[in-house]
């Protein structure tokens, strides 16, 4: 009598877990990936747009494109993906559309791999971001 309620008990438990088996798989075939649907969050209106880092290796240089929103000093900085600081150049009363080089010749430091692009600007301390990568 004993077996009998022990195979019933063992049977309701395996329908059981098969059945939560199943709703996982469900949960996870009508999951939808929506990394790429996403869009960028609009730049505030105060802060600095970063609209292009072109990097041109016969010339040793990147041309950075950004946007201001107002008359302002700004600094321009490289880092590596550590953090560390390479460059470091300032743009003194820039304002709208800007566009500036940075020579990789007076930067050694500057070789093959990721680096960040930043603009900030002096008054406001707001920044933008964008990698720059050597190849």
């Amino acid at each position: 009598m004993h077996m009998k309620n022990y195979l019933y008990l063992t049977l309701i438990l395996v329908v059981l877990l098969a059945s939560c088996g199943n709703d996982k798989t469900k949960e996870t075939t009508n999951t939808e990936d929506t990394t790429a649907t996403k869009k960028t969050p609009p730049t505030p209106p105060n802060q600095p747009e970063i609209t292009e880092v072109a990097v041109s290796e016969f010339d040793k240089k990147a041309t950075l494109k950004f946007k201001l929103p107002r008359k302002e000093n700004v600094s321009i900085s490289v880092t590596d993906v550590n953090g560390v600081g390479l460059v470091s150049e300032q743009i003194k009363d820039a304002s709208g559309e800007v566009s500036h080089s940075i020579d990789f010749t007076k930067y050694p430091m500057l070789k093959k791999g990721l680096f960040y692009v930043y603009v900030v600007t002096h008054k406001g301390n707001l920044k933008a971001r964008k990698e720059m990568i050597l190849k």
